[in-house]
């Protein structure tokens, strides 16, 4: 679980790529505009359309043959694997990815977010919480104080995390899906929507319910 403390006054204004084009690119455009930053272009391998919001969209080759050097980033994809995997080729090839925290969030100065991380319009992070990098954090979700939350993870709009839940690595957390205090969330976990998880979740497993049960174990821990 990787940790950084990277706050709004210490990117640049100015994200010369943003990966991906599908809808939370849109809710991503928006919260960096609202930040006060700008987007120069989106790249996407398979670009339905020649812009996004107003800003042209290149695929891969048209953005390496530009020769830019250092580009500032963020990846505008929902899929936690797909995140990662862009996420970690752009950090390979040198360039600095971008963390966006829009103006309509509830930051506390004492939380460390990523680089790279979304934290959306609405969500609230309280003190001495701890967001690894690449993550979302999405529309109106709630972290509560001393949450530990690994790298390329993603919180639905609405969940709630309240005190002390430890979320590893890759985890998806559905919308409306609430964890009670002191839960454990193992990495690659995925928590149905609306769910309430009031057990440990062991890595790889899908739960869902009310309480939350295991319904799925994709691959051995």
């Amino acid at each position: 679980m990787a940790k950084s403390n990277i706050q709004m006054s210490e990117t640049p204004n100015r994200i010369h790529v943003m990966i991906g084009c599908g809808g939370h690119a849109k809710v991503v455009v928006d919260s960096i505009v609202r930040q006060g930053g700008i987007v120069d272009w989106i790249v996407d391998e398979n670009p339905q359309a020649r812009s996004l919001l107003g800003i042209p969209i290149l695929n891969p080759e048209d953005l390496e043959a530009k020769s830019l050097g250092l580009m500032f980033f963020i990846v505008a994809i929902g899929d936690n694997s797909t995140r990662r995997m862009k996420y970690l080729s752009f950090v390979a090839a040198g360039h600095e990815p971008f963390t966006v925290i829009h103006p309509g969030s509830i930051v506390s100065e004492r939380a460390d977010i990523g680089s790279g991380s979304l934290v959306g319009a609405g969500a609230v992070v309280n003190p001495a919480v701890e967001i690894g990098v690449n993550c979302i954090v999405n529309t109106s979700a709630s972290i509560d104080h001393d949450c530990q939350i690994g790298d390329h993870c993603h919180i639905g709009p609405g969940a709630r995390l309240p005190a002390s839940v430890v979320v590893e690595d890759g985890v998806f957390i559905g919308a409306g899906a609430t964890v009670l205090p002191g839960i454990e969330i193992g990495s690659n976990a995925t928590i149905g929507a609306g769910s309430v998880v009031t057990r440990n979740v062991a890595n790889n497993s899908t739960v869902f319910g009310n309480p939350a049960r295991v319904r799925t174990s994709t691959r051995p821990d």
